[in-house]
């Protein structure tokens, strides 16, 4: 399962349709299908997943992050972890040639 399996799975469980009940036997059905189809070592990060995905404070609380938050989290993690080239070590190579830039 990828991220954008589980933004689906997501929008589907939140997002209000206008045909709600015609939708929402569709959607009940599209996440079961998901869930089905996921191998062992997927069920525990997408239980996990859902088990953490909730507002803990505010008056959201007990509420599922909206989808903009978890698109705000899915664009924070391709940005920043999947830049090739960046480890510790370059990030400080660069960090001192920008201190140099300042001197």
């Amino acid at each position: 399962m990828n991220n954008n399996d589980l933004q689906l799975i997501y929008q589907y469980m939140v997002q209000p349709t206008n045909h709600q009940k015609e939708n929402k036997t569709t959607h009940h059905q599209k996440l079961i299908n998901i869930v089905e189809h996921l191998l062992d070592d997927e069920l525990k990060s997408t239980i996990h997943l859902l088990d953490t995905m909730w507002y803990s404070k505010g008056s959201n609380k007990g509420s599922l992050l909206s989808s903009f938050l978890q698109n705000k989290v899915l664009n924070y993690i391709n940005s920043s972890l999947y830049k090739s080239n960046q480890d510790s070590i370059l990030l400080i190579q660069y960090n001192k040639t920008l201190y140099k830039k300042i001197d």
